[in-house]
């Protein structure tokens, strides 16, 4: 696997689409683009694991991550490839454990393995999300311990090895963030409610996770802020009319908001960072160093933005924006924390 210099950079792809797209057009835009990053030395392709519409009309294609993975096992040759999230619920630690090492062993050792609980059936209540959660965590512990004692006593047919330290946890709730700190996980702060995401990391670190932590973003980079402003402008557009926010809280401010959704309110919303390199580098410099991240997982596609525009927006982020944060980030005081032991 590729050594990439601190802070490092993946590409996080949820294969996001409103009910008109075919399903293997968008799957196929994904495998397209996770080639596309691999050479443009992305530290990390990434693919979501939903099955229920997420955003009302807009829903997540990839139901499968893992066989997206062993397919461009062979058509990648240096980034790695991952689970974000493998929602491990419905699934027993062993499956788990062989499906990881099947994982690296196709991509020789580039897997990596997001898992979380998922929101599971709206109409089961707190009581059923509780359960849910609780469930998410044993397994996890068994998976780890799967992991790390070589299959010991699970009569395995596969040669299990420690790939623990590629298992990140994706949560924002208490109890996950301190089974990922205690265990000696990788953290997952997530994409939306970036104002929350420095007091979780600060919590993940402070209950002593040394595991890698990493957050996602929804970025765009044209060749200045007017150009970017402009180019998505219908895309945000679109992508706000078939949305359905995922949160009571963020329903009620939809509602509150009295006067047209213009593109920048939007982008607010989203949490959307659009602009030329200078501005990217800078909001997103600021927003490592807040939360003290070991890496950052870029999403450039959106729906109602053509897949080219987000691949041309993909190389311009790593050919112009990645120098401009690590220059920005060269500083220990930047972040307050040892770089040595971030690279």
């Amino acid at each position: 696997m590729v050594e990439h210099p601190w802070p490092r950079f993946g590409v996080l792809f949820h294969g996001w689409a409103t009910a008109d797209r075919e399903d293997s057009a968008v799957l196929g835009e994904a495998c397209r683009s996770a080639v596309l990053a691999d050479r443009l030395g992305f530290d990390v392709a990434w693919f979501t694991e939903q099955h229920a519409p997420m955003f009302g009309a807009i829903s997540g294609r990839i139901a499968a991550p893992h066989l997206l993975i062993a397919r461009l096992a062979g058509e990648t040759e240096h980034i790695g490839l991952g689970t974000a999230v493998r929602l491990i619920v419905e699934q027993t630690p062993r499956q788990l454990a062989e499906e990881f090492v099947t994982l690296d062993l196709l991509t020789a050792g580039r897997a990596w393995y997001g898992i979380g609980a998922g929101r599971g059936d709206p109409a089961l209540g707190a009581a059923g999300r509780a359960r849910r959660r609780d469930t998410f965590r044993r397994r996890a512990r068994e998976l780890t311990e799967i992991l790390r004692t070589g299959g010991e006593g699970h009569e395995l047919g596969l040669r299990i090895r420690d790939l623990s330290a590629r298992v990140l946890v994706a949560s924002a709730g208490e109890q996950s963030i301190a089974f990922a700190a205690r265990n000696g996980l990788g953290y997952f702060v997530g994409m939306f409610g970036g104002h929350r995401h420095p007091g979780l990391t600060r919590d993940f670190r402070d209950l002593g996770g040394r595991g890698p932590v990493r957050a996602a973003r929804l970025v765009f980079v044209a060749e200045d802020d007017r150009t970017a402003h402009r180019a998505v402008a219908d895309a945000a557009q679109y992508f706000w009319a078939h949305f359905t926010p995922p949160s009571p809280a963020w329903h009620e401010r939809v509602r509150a908001w009295q006067g047209d959704w213009r593109t920048d309110d939007i982008c607010a919303q989203l949490g959307w960072v659009v602009g030329g390199p200078a501005t990217v580098a800078r909001r997103l410099a600021d927003y490592i160093g807040d939360c003290r991240l070991d890496a950052l997982d870029v999403s450039f596609q959106v729906p109602g933005l053509p897949a080219e525009r987000a691949d041309r927006s993909m190389a311009l982020f790593a050919q112009e924006v990645v120098p401009r944060v690590r220059a920005g980030l060269s500083s220990p005081a930047r972040t307050g924390r040892d770089l040595t032991a971030a690279r």
